[in-house]
């Protein structure tokens, strides 16, 4: 008999009431080739809700005659359908539906406990085939919004709606579907407070006339930038193509608040001047405009016309 009563247990509306109760129904198929009998066994199964509350937990149990079966707690989460009189016998291929109330409401297959077991006088208990192991296959799918929805309710107290839709595939998909934006932005981490970047127009640094224009004041950060690009070091501007260091009483305003510390910087890159110039207010500030400027150079030594101006946050 265990291997041949197929179990299936689903979710019939949780909307029924208000969050008091809802409806499921346990039905029982005979795949074999014997007649299940009409009485003289009992199915144990494990439930989280409690089953037809208006009855149970009494020891008199449930009867739902209109079924011909009556539910008894045994104890805990173990509940048993016992078979009347009027239930009859299963015969092969025939499928017997009992419909039952339980509180509250049950929305994943999760709740639903396999490994359920009949039993009969003088006969060893055997765990339903159908319902053994932890694959879930016997519980119904949550496939209406009377099954995945835990209330919608309307009345002269309150007001309730569940708001939970499940994703399917074809959602998933509809709202990811990014266009292709082509090539990443410029890497810059963290985002400076103000950034104009132009990447139809750059400089090439990758010729050998380009030098470093600095004052005393920030002669160790322009070493570190010049052996970064392999650039010499000069006190005079050329006309063009150098990367300049300049002291600055730099002030960024951030959240309508101006900022003086000292990591602070601006960064220019001009190709039509051809041109790269550093502000900073001090050390620090001239040593992070370096940094800025690194990342923007690309694999082929090429810096897009930009004007930043940053501070820390």
């Amino acid at each position: 008999m265990a291997k041949h009563m197929e179990i299936k247990y689903d979710v019939v509306d949780n909307l029924r009431d208000s969050l008091k109760t809802f409806e499921a129904e346990i039905s029982i198929t005979n795949t074999g080739p014997e007649t299940i009998p009409g009485q003289g066994w009992e199915i144990y199964f494990c439930h989280l809700n409690l089953l037809e509350p208006e009855f149970l937990p009494s020891a008199e149990g449930a009867v739902l005659q209109s079924y011909g079966v009556k539910f008894l707690h045994t104890q805990g989460c173990l509940f048993k359908m016992v078979p009347l009189e009027n239930f009859g016998p299963i015969t092969f291929g025939e499928t017997r539906r009992v419909r039952f109330l339980s509180e509250n409401y049950s929305v994943s297959k999760s709740d639903g406990i396999p490994n359920w077991y009949v039993s009969a006088p003088g006969l060893e208990p055997r765990v339903i085939v159908s319902t053994a192991g932890e694959s879930l296959d016997f519980v119904g799918d949550f496939d209406t919004p009377q099954k995945w929805k835990r209330y919608d309710y309307l009345t002269d107290e309150a007001e309730g709606h569940d708001r939970y839709d499940p994703i399917t595939p074809r959602v998933r998909y509809a709202t990811n579907n990014v266009r292709d934006m082509q090539k990443t932005g410029m890497p810059l981490i963290p985002t400076p407070v103000e950034v104009a970047i132009d990447e139809t127009e750059t400089l090439r640094l990758d010729t050998k006339d380009w030098c470093i224009v600095t004052s005393r004041r920030f002669d160790a950060e322009a070493r570190y930038l010049a052996e970064r690009l392999g650039f010499a070091i000069q006190s005079k501007k050329p006309h063009s193509r150098y990367i300049s260091f300049t002291e600055t009483d730099l002030q960024v305003s951030i959240k309508n608040q101006e900022s003086r510390r000292p990591e602070s910087y601006t960064l220019s890159v001009d190709p039509a001047k051809g041109v790269v110039e550093i502000g900073a207010r001090d050390e620090p500030g001239a040593f992070y405009a370096i940094q800025t400027l690194l990342a923007l150079i690309d694999d082929k030594r090429r810096l897009p016309k930009v004007t930043i101006k940053d501070a820390p946050r």
